[in-house]
């Protein structure tokens, strides 16, 4: 039913907002060095505000299945990016790579 889709698609959305709200600042503050670590951060909670600002006034405008598609931009974009962003020094250090970690 279109209900149970809802619920399942409302837990789905809170699981993974909670694990990015907690993993990428700890990545961001991994990886930064110390005079951009708190830009960097602050710029990330921003932009989660502004992607929901303009979720927000697409919706408004666009049929929801233009939406879907639209939101669907920046998830593909991140999961490609993951291909390339180097690992944590934090990671490294627990896999035994000291010196990569430097």
């Amino acid at each position: 039913t279109h209900i149970d889709v809802l619920l399942v698609s409302q837990l789905l959305q809170g699981v993974s907002d909670g694990l990015i709200t907690l993993t990428v600042p700890v990545y961001l503050t991994e990886i930064a060095s110390n005079s951009i670590r708190g830009l960097l951060v602050a710029t990330f909670t921003l932009s989660i505000k502004i992607g929901y600002l303009f979720s927000f006034i697409l919706a408004a405008v666009l049929s929801y299945k233009v939406m879907i598609g639209v939101i669907l931009i920046m998830p593909t974009v991140q999961l490609i990016a993951l291909l390339v962003l180097p690992e944590s020094p934090t990671y490294l250090l627990r896999m035994h790579r000291a010196a990569d970690a430097k």
